[in-house]
């Protein structure tokens, strides 16, 4: 008979994932890792379950999180002068999750996670009814957006 109460055995090795593309792992700066020490140890706990690159994806969103392009660029550098100091290894890479609200604006010195591709984000309590533009203007300007936690969006269950 079925056991739902069984423990299942913990997944250890994830290495195939090869990369994380979104944590909140510079320390300091947003609701992720509060200090220095804190995101060492989510480095190393990361590189042992096999992770190669981490790209870190504070939020910028100006009520809560005013992050720039070089608060970020600051926080990086921190965080890798103290991963070299510790002889870890990992790749680190910096966007930035994106509120998408009256004070987001399309410039050249946007965050990204490569050459062209933007994490977003809105509000999780109602939908932003300018989505579409925003969205449409990102592409137009040669980005592709890509939307944080999809799954919290619990406004678009009933018609996905």
């Amino acid at each position: 008979m079925f056991n739902f109460f069984s423990r299942k055995k913990a997944v250890t090795d994830i290495n195939w994932l090869g990369i994380d593309m979104h944590s909140h792992i510079l320390p300091g700066i947003d609701d992720g890792s509060s200090n220095l020490e804190t995101s060492i140890q989510l480095v190393k706990g990361l590189e042992e379950l096999g992770y190669e690159k981490l790209i870190a994806t504070p939020h910028i969103f100006k009520e809560l999180y005013p992050n720039t392009p070089q608060t970020i660029a600051f926080a990086k550098k921190v965080l890798l002068d103290a991963m070299q100091q510790q002889g870890i290894s990992l790749k680190l890479g910096a966007g930035a999750e994106y509120m998408l609200d009256q004070d987001f604006i399309i410039h050249e010195d946007l965050c990204l996670l490569n050459d062209d591709h933007i994490l977003i984000e809105m509000s999780y309590l109602s939908e932003n009814l300018n989505i579409g533009k925003y969205i449409f203007d990102l592409q137009i300007s040669g980005f592709r957006p890509i939307l944080a936690h999809p799954a919290r969006y619990i406004y678009y269950f009933k018609d996905p």
